[in-house]
């Protein structure tokens, strides 16, 4: 049996793929659901039109919607949520509009931690566990401007939905991806006045000037479960 070290990595696609999300799921899938599932740079959520934060390393579902999600009974996920709880693996926190999980060391599942760092604090809703700046894992600007440089040298294709919605689901920036497909569609693919060359770019030129009504769960949960 290999040695329980390192990391190995886990693409965020796999939150909607069937082989995931088809059967109910086992405890120790639910415990990386939780992992998948936690925002990885700070956004909010709206419930009831009432904008709550959700941070880096927390997640903004209630115990409603991962009961549906992971195919539970309510009773089963709060007993779920209970015994991480007990074994500080997770921080929840109740109001009277949603429910918030912390994962409690968040960052020692990041790629982006040496292994042998180590990490005393308990991360907390206002004290990240971490000793030095944090880095973005699901964004690298110089990859960014190479993807950009390459993509201006081959003739334009419009993305499917499902290319817009792997893309936003791994920047977690709460885009609608139908909607952005929509609005491109109608206006034949234009920005300004010139064609689109790069429609990556356009996703991240929205997330600068759009609110996002979510963090890209909802879009996420409503594939789940067959809505879109």
């Amino acid at each position: 049996m290999a040695e329980a070290e390192g990391w190995i990595k886990l693409y965020r696609k796999l939150m909607i793929n069937d082989l995931w999300i088809k059967e109910p799921f086992t405890r120790g899938q639910a415990w990386v659901d939780l992992l998948l599932l936690a925002n990885h740079k700070d956004g909010f959520i709206r419930v009831r039109g009432i904008k709550i934060p959700v941070l880096r390393g927390q997640v903004g579902w209630s115990e409603r919607k991962l009961g549906d999600r992971w195919k539970w009974s309510r009773g089963k996920v709060k007993r779920f949520i209970s015994e991480l709880q007990n074994e500080r693996q997770i921080e929840p926190q109740k109001n009277n509009e949603t429910s918030i999980v912390t994962i409690v060391n968040y960052d020692l599942y990041q790629e982006n931690r040496p292994q042998n760092e180590p990490q005393n604090e308990r991360q907390t809703g206002h004290k990240r566990a971490t000793n030095g700046p944090q880095t973005d894992t699901n964004k690298n600007v110089k990859n960014e401007k190479n993807e950009s440089n390459t993509v201006s040298n081959r003739a334009f294709a419009p993305p499917s939905l499902q290319q817009v919605t792997e893309y936003c689901l791994e920047r977690n920036n709460g885009i609608d991806p139908q909607r952005f497909i929509n609005h491109y569609t109608a206006n034949g693919w234009v920005r300004g006045k010139a064609k689109i060359k790069d429609w990556k770019a356009c996703v991240r030129t929205w997330e600068s000037n759009q609110k996002p009504k979510q963090s890209g769960l909802d879009y996420l949960e409503r594939m789940a479960k067959g809505d879109d």
